[in-house]
C-alpha cells in the first residue's frame, strides 16, 4: 500500500484558508491521543497558533493530496539548532494507506538534503 501512496501523493503549502481543516484533523480523538497535548483545542486558538506558523520561517506546513487531489492529512515541520521536529495528521479516512509514511520520508529527505536541517 506505501508504494501506491507514496507515488500519488503530492503536496502544496498549507494557506490561511486551511485552517479549520487542520483543526479538524489536529482535533481528531485518535491524532489528539497521539499528540504531546491531548485535549481539545480551541477554534480561535488554533487560528492564532496557525497564523503565526504560516508566517515563521522555521516551521514548514504542507497539505498532503492524494493522486485524485483530495486532502488526505497534513505534514508540519518546526526547525532550530539544524533538528526538525515533525507533526504530521492523516484524515482517519486515509489512514493505514501509507500517505502519513510518504508525507514524512519525501519532506524529511528534503530537509535533509537541502541542509536546512541534520536530524529530523
Amino acid at each position: 500500500m506505501l508504494e501506491a501512496a507514496s507515488a500519488g501523493v503530492h503536496f502544496r503549502p498549507a494557506a490561511p484558508e486551511d485552517a479549520r481543516q487542520v483543526w479538524e484533523w489536529r482535533n481528531e480523538p485518535a491524532t489528539r491521543q497521539a499528540s504531546f497535548r491531548t485535549g481539545e483545542i480551541l477554534y480561535e486558538e488554533h487560528v492564532r497558533w496557525f497564523t503565526q506558523k504560516l508566517g515563521d520561517a522555521s516551521s514548514r506546513m504542507l497539505i498532503v493530496l492524494n493522486a485524485q487531489g483530495a486532502e488526505v492529512g497534513y505534514v508540519r515541520f518546526d526547525m532550530a539548532d539544524q533538528q526538525a521536529e515533525l507533526s504530521v495528521a492523516i484524515d482517519r479516512r486515509y489512514r493505514r494507506k501509507g500517505y502519513g509514511t510518504a508525507a514524512v520520508k519525501r519532506w524529511a529527505c528534503e530537509l535533509l538534503r537541502s541542509g536546512a536541517v541534520t536530524r529530523v
